[in-house]
């Protein structure tokens, strides 16, 4: 498979590589392993929830698309404020 980048040049999915996700007391699922346009979906253990964006994307440049989220201890929430 090939993307078309903003400047009309032509890279293969494989060629961007955005690097392995980790979070702590969750998980992060991805479509396409963590190349280009792979989605992340994000999901925490039993206990803690969520916080931020539950997904990111692969971008051209190498990177996720918004900031890493993280899982914090049900009732905790409200101290991180």
């Amino acid at each position: 498979m090939y993307a078309f980048l903003s400047d009309k040049s032509i890279i293969t999915f494989l060629d961007v590589d955005c690097g392995v996700l980790t979070v702590l007391n969750g998980t992060a699922d991805t479509t396409n392993g963590t190349f280009l346009t792979s989605t992340a979906h994000y999901s925490c253990d039993v206990g803690f929830w969520l916080n931020g964006s539950d997904f990111r994307v692969c971008q051209e440049d190498g990177t996720w698309n918004f900031s890493e989220p993280f899982c914090v201890i049900q009732g905790k929430l409200s101290w991180l404020n």
